[in-house]
């Protein structure tokens, strides 16, 4: 197991957020700190592989 808080938003509110991220979604981000937006992202399709190597670079 590794450990993570998992943090879901919906982005429909937020031009920005749609203008960001509405062609790549679902996206997983991580933010090191809270509204961090330089975090690294990996965008749909993803396999369960891709989501356990994202989580093991960012651990």
């Amino acid at each position: 197991k590794i450990p993570c808080n998992l943090y879901l938003e919906d982005i429909a509110e937020s031009e920005d957020m749609v203008a960001r991220y509405g062609e790549r979604i679902p996206v997983l981000k991580y933010e090191a700190e809270e509204g961090d937006m330089e975090g690294p992202e990996i965008d749909w399709p993803f396999s369960e592989q891709d989501v356990l190597r994202f989580i093991q670079k960012i651990a």
